[in-house]
C-alpha cells in the first residue's frame, strides 16, 4: 500500500477515469556467457563432426562347388552383406583366405587380394567375390574376382586393411568364416562345409553371434 498510494487534494465531483495497464513485452533472453578458453580468442575452432558408428560388413554366403559329381569345383564365391542404412566404401580393405594346416600357421596356404579403390557395397545390399575360373553366370554377377580356390576346412577373412593379418584375432578383421571340422581361426566353432551344389548362408540376414557354427546353415542355392 505504501508504494501504491499518495496524499493529494480531494476532488469528490471529478469524473472517474479508467486506467488500463499497457502490455509490457518480455525482455529478450540474454545468452549465457561463454566460458573463456585459455587459448587466445583470435583462434577459430571448427565444430567436430561425429559420425554414427556403422555395423560390421558381414560374410553372408559362401560356395565351394556348384554341382554334384564332376565339374563345378572352380565355382568358388563369397558374398558380403551391408546391414547399414548407408553405402560403405571397401577402399583400403582386403579379402583374405587361409587353408587348413596341422599347425594353423598363416605362413601356409595363405591368400590375399585388396579391394579396388572404387569398391562400394550398397546399403542393405550385397557384394559378390568370385573365383576367376567360375562359370560365366557367376562372373557376370561378380563385383570382384580372385584367384583362390576354396575347399573344406578353409577360413575366409574380411579385413579392414591391405596388410596381411598376423593371426586369427588380428584387430583389422571385420568378419571371418571358418568352415569344416578342422578350419583354423574360425569364430568360436566352425560352420559346416558347403556340400556339392549347396552353399552355407547366415540363418538370419545381418545377424552375427560370433559363432560360425551358430550363425551358418547349409542351403540349396
Amino acid at each position: 500500500n505504501s508504494v501504491d498510494f499518495e496524499t493529494g487534494t480531494p476532488t469528490p465531483n471529478l469524473k472517474n477515469v479508467a486506467y488500463i495497464q499497457p502490455e509490457i513485452s518480455a525482455p529478450e533472453p540474454v545468452p549465457p556467457p561463454v566460458a573463456q578458453s585459455s587459448v587466445e580468442s583470435s583462434v577459430e575452432f571448427s565444430p567436430q563432426i561425429i559420425e554414427a558408428s556403422l555395423k560390421n560388413i558381414l560374410i553372408h554366403k559362401l560356395q565351394i562347388d556348384s554341382m554334384e559329381g564332376v565339374g563345378g569345383t572352380a565355382d568358388d564365391w563369397v558374398q558380403l552383406y551391408n546391414p547399414n542404412d548407408a553405402d560403405v566404401s571397401l577402399s583400403g580393405w582386403s579379402i583374405q583366405k587361409f587353408s587348413s594346416s596341422e599347425s594353423c600357421s598363416l605362413e601356409k596356404g595363405y591368400y590375399k587380394k585388396n579391394f579396388a579403390s572404387e569398391a562400394t557395397i550398397p546399403a542393405h545390399g550385397f557384394f559378390l567375390i568370385a573365383n576367376t575360373q567360375s562359370a560365366e553366370i557367376i562372373l557376370s554377377a561378380a563385383a570382384m574376382t580372385v584367384s583362390w580356390s576354396l575347399s573344406d576346412n578353409n577360413t575366409v577373412y574380411l579385413v579392414k586393411s591391405k596388410e596381411k593379418i598376423t593371426d586369427g584375432s588380428d584387430l583389422d578383421i571385420v568378419d571371418k568364416v571358418g568352415f569344416g571340422e578342422h578350419a583354423c581361426f574360425s569364430e568360436s566353432s566352425p560352420a559346416p562345409t558347403p556340400p556339392e551344389a549347396k552353399v552355407i548362408t547366415r540363418k538370419y540376414l545381418g545377424s552375427d553371434t560370433d559363432s560360425n557354427a551358430n550363425d551358418f546353415e547349409i542351403f540349396a542355392e
